[in-house]
Protein backbone atom coordinates (compact mmCIF):
# COMPACT_ATOMS: atom_id res chain seq x y z
CA UNK A 1 0.00 0.00 0.00
CA UNK A 2 2.70 2.81 1.22
CA UNK A 3 6.20 2.79 2.58
CA UNK A 4 6.95 5.34 5.06
CA UNK A 5 10.69 5.38 5.31
CA UNK A 6 11.54 2.18 7.18
CA UNK A 7 7.84 1.90 8.22
CA UNK A 8 5.89 -0.50 5.14
CA UNK A 9 2.46 -0.25 5.74
CA UNK A 10 -0.05 -2.79 4.03
CA UNK A 11 -3.42 -1.88 4.49
CA UNK A 12 -5.44 0.41 5.59
CA UNK A 13 -6.38 -1.11 9.05
CA UNK A 14 -2.52 -0.42 9.84
CA UNK A 15 -2.57 3.02 8.50
CA UNK A 16 -5.27 3.18 10.98
CA UNK A 17 -3.15 2.26 13.72
CA UNK A 18 -0.63 4.47 12.89
CA UNK A 19 -1.82 7.70 11.87
CA UNK A 20 -5.47 7.40 13.16
CA UNK A 21 -7.29 7.95 9.62
CA UNK A 22 -8.27 6.09 5.88
CA UNK A 23 -6.23 6.09 3.07
CA UNK A 24 -9.28 8.85 1.31
CA UNK A 25 -8.68 11.10 4.45
CA UNK A 26 -4.83 11.09 4.48
CA UNK A 27 -4.75 11.95 0.67
CA UNK A 28 -7.50 14.45 1.25
CA UNK A 29 -5.04 16.21 3.96
CA UNK A 30 -2.04 15.46 2.30
CA UNK A 31 -3.13 17.48 -1.04
CA UNK A 32 -3.96 20.72 1.68
CA UNK A 33 -0.42 19.53 3.79
CA UNK A 34 1.46 20.29 0.98
CA UNK A 35 0.21 23.65 0.02
CA UNK A 36 1.07 24.58 3.47
CA UNK A 37 4.46 23.61 3.89
CA UNK A 38 5.45 24.80 0.36
CA UNK A 39 3.60 28.16 1.27
CA UNK A 40 5.59 28.21 4.59
CA UNK A 41 9.27 26.93 2.50
CA UNK A 42 8.35 30.14 0.04
CA UNK A 43 7.95 32.61 2.98
CA UNK A 44 11.04 31.73 4.79
CA UNK A 45 12.87 31.75 1.55
CA UNK A 46 11.83 34.94 0.72
CA UNK A 47 12.03 35.98 4.38
CA UNK A 48 15.50 34.53 4.56
CA UNK A 49 16.67 35.81 0.88
CA UNK A 50 19.53 38.14 1.79
CA UNK A 51 21.55 35.39 3.49
CA UNK A 52 21.04 32.28 1.47
CA UNK A 53 23.89 30.87 0.21
CA UNK A 54 22.21 27.97 -2.04
CA UNK A 55 18.76 28.44 -4.21
CA UNK A 56 15.68 26.56 -2.88
CA UNK A 57 16.37 22.40 -3.30
CA UNK A 58 20.06 23.30 -2.65
CA UNK A 59 21.86 21.10 -0.42
CA UNK A 60 21.57 17.88 1.78
CA UNK A 61 17.93 16.21 1.67
CA UNK A 62 16.30 15.45 4.83
CA UNK A 63 15.15 11.67 5.90
CA UNK A 64 11.55 13.27 6.10
CA UNK A 65 12.13 14.04 2.57
CA UNK A 66 8.50 13.89 1.16
CA UNK A 67 5.43 15.91 2.21
CA UNK A 68 3.92 12.27 2.50
CA UNK A 69 6.44 11.32 5.06
CA UNK A 70 6.43 14.69 6.75
CA UNK A 71 2.65 14.01 7.10
CA UNK A 72 3.19 10.26 8.21
CA UNK A 73 5.44 11.40 10.49
CA UNK A 74 3.45 14.20 12.62
CA UNK A 75 0.09 11.82 12.58
CA UNK A 76 2.22 9.05 13.24
CA UNK A 77 3.88 11.76 16.73
CA UNK A 78 0.13 12.77 17.51
CA UNK A 79 -1.72 9.21 17.19
CA UNK A 80 1.35 7.58 19.26
CA UNK A 81 2.98 10.28 21.41
CA UNK A 82 6.28 8.74 21.60
CA UNK A 83 8.92 9.88 23.12
CA UNK A 84 11.48 12.09 21.11
CA UNK A 85 14.40 9.16 21.46
CA UNK A 86 11.12 6.31 20.69
CA UNK A 87 9.93 8.84 17.78
CA UNK A 88 13.76 9.76 16.21
CA UNK A 89 14.59 5.58 16.48
CA UNK A 90 11.54 4.70 14.20
CA UNK A 91 12.26 7.10 11.78
CA UNK A 92 16.32 6.92 11.75
CA UNK A 93 16.34 10.58 13.55
CA UNK A 94 17.90 12.26 16.37
CA UNK A 95 16.69 13.22 19.44
CA UNK A 96 16.99 16.97 18.39
CA UNK A 97 15.68 16.07 14.83
CA UNK A 98 12.83 14.18 15.77
CA UNK A 99 11.70 17.19 18.34
CA UNK A 100 12.43 20.23 15.58
CA UNK A 101 10.32 18.15 13.35
CA UNK A 102 7.57 17.69 15.41
CA UNK A 103 7.52 21.48 16.20
CA UNK A 104 7.97 22.47 13.01
CA UNK A 105 5.58 20.31 11.15
CA UNK A 106 2.53 21.14 13.74
CA UNK A 107 1.90 24.45 12.55
CA UNK A 108 1.82 23.36 8.96
CA UNK A 109 -0.70 20.20 10.16
CA UNK A 110 -2.78 23.20 11.60
CA UNK A 111 -3.29 25.18 9.01
CA UNK A 112 -3.96 22.96 6.53
CA UNK A 113 -6.92 21.42 8.71
CA UNK A 114 -8.03 25.14 9.34
CA UNK A 115 -8.02 25.51 5.54
CA UNK A 116 -10.21 22.35 5.61
CA UNK A 117 -12.48 23.14 8.54
CA UNK A 118 -11.36 20.63 10.61
CA UNK A 119 -10.80 22.06 13.32
CA UNK A 120 -13.04 22.42 16.31
CA UNK A 121 -14.21 25.83 17.06
CA UNK A 122 -13.71 26.85 20.89
CA UNK A 123 -15.44 29.88 22.36
CA UNK A 124 -15.56 31.02 26.20
CA UNK A 125 -18.10 33.35 26.91
CA UNK A 126 -16.96 35.71 29.30
CA UNK A 127 -19.55 37.78 31.10
CA UNK A 128 -20.47 40.91 29.41
CA UNK A 129 -20.00 43.38 32.66
CA UNK A 130 -18.44 41.55 35.59
CA UNK A 131 -20.32 42.07 38.87
CA UNK A 132 -18.19 42.59 42.26
CA UNK A 133 -20.91 39.57 43.68
CA UNK A 134 -19.93 36.68 41.22
CA UNK A 135 -17.02 35.02 40.72
CA UNK A 136 -15.84 32.81 38.09
CA UNK A 137 -15.04 29.53 38.75
CA UNK A 138 -13.36 26.73 36.95
CA UNK A 139 -13.67 23.14 37.37
CA UNK A 140 -10.57 21.05 36.30
CA UNK A 141 -11.43 16.88 35.55
CA UNK A 142 -8.94 14.12 35.71
CA UNK A 143 -9.83 11.52 33.70
CA UNK A 144 -6.85 9.46 33.60
CA UNK A 145 -7.78 6.18 33.56
CA UNK A 146 -5.40 3.94 35.88
CA UNK A 147 -5.18 0.05 36.15
CA UNK A 148 -6.78 -1.42 38.79
CA UNK A 149 -6.27 -5.20 40.29
CA UNK A 150 -9.66 -6.43 41.39
CA UNK A 151 -9.91 -10.10 42.86
CA UNK A 152 -10.53 -12.89 40.72
CA UNK A 153 -13.23 -14.71 42.85
CA UNK A 154 -16.56 -13.43 42.31
CA UNK A 155 -17.61 -13.14 46.10
CA UNK A 156 -14.10 -11.20 47.01
CA UNK A 157 -15.36 -8.47 44.02
CA UNK A 158 -18.77 -8.29 45.56
CA UNK A 159 -17.00 -7.63 48.78
CA UNK A 160 -14.82 -4.74 47.14
CA UNK A 161 -12.00 -6.42 48.85
CA UNK A 162 -8.64 -6.63 46.92
CA UNK A 163 -6.70 -8.49 49.61
CA UNK A 164 -6.92 -12.26 49.87
CA UNK A 165 -9.32 -13.50 52.79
Amino acid sequence: MRKFHSISIRNERQLIAFTGMSEKIFDRLLAEFTQCLNSDQQKKYHKNRARRHRKPGGGRRGILATPELKLFYILFYLKNYPTFDVLGGVFDLSLSKARENVTKLLPILKQAEKNLHVLPHRHFLAPSKPEKTKEIQMIIVDATERPRQRPQHARKQKNGSLGSQ
